[in-house]
């Protein structure tokens, strides 16, 4: 099952959004389709909230619907591909799990990792294709790019990154 809200770009009016004071349940309304499209420099087609891997293989094990994900697909017609944001379920959004997820992610790939300056309170990039940001106490949320690469891929992340925190 999937949850998908399909649109034209041209149907879109930019629309006043109003700052977060915590991480929303649905992660797509983190950043809306236009202001994605305008940080990315894409047209984005198309917008799906989804269940992780994880929520699916539990929901299938116990016969049951994943139910509403917590990871946002904005699809665009670039060699991007999609273009995801996720925010941690309820349990983990802490800052100590937070930091948790980067340092093993820094012991298991050494050398990679890499720092983010000037986005909330910590963010590093993983891989050159995701960018996870802690914008205070309990409240981070990941960015990534599903395709493509190239050196305008942490470019573009900034760029989405920034819209985001400026959201909170």
């Amino acid at each position: 099952m999937t949850f998908a809200v399909g649109f034209s770009m041209l149907a879109c009016a930019p629309r006043k959004l109003e700052r977060l004071h915590a991480l929303p349940e649905n992660p797509c309304d983190i950043l809306s389709a236009v202001e994605v499209s305008k940080a990315a420099r894409v047209e984005v087609v198309r917008v799906e909230r989804v269940p992780s891997i994880q929520k699916i293989v539990n929901a299938q094990r116990a016969n049951a619907e994943p139910g509403p994900g917590t990871i946002c697909v904005y699809e665009t017609r670039s060699a991007l591909g999609g273009i995801t944001i996720w925010v941690p379920p309820d349990s983990e959004r802490t800052r100590a799990r937070y930091l948790e997820q980067r340092d093993a992610y820094r012991r298991s790939y050494r050398g990679s990792g890499r720092a983010v300056s000037g986005l909330g309170e910590d963010a590093w990039m993983a891989g050159g294709a995701s960018l996870t940001i802690l914008v205070r106490d309990d409240t981070y949320f990941g960015i990534g790019i599903q395709y493509g690469g190239g050196p305008q891929i942490p470019d573009i992340l900034g760029r989405l990154g920034r819209a985001a925190v400026h959201r909170f």
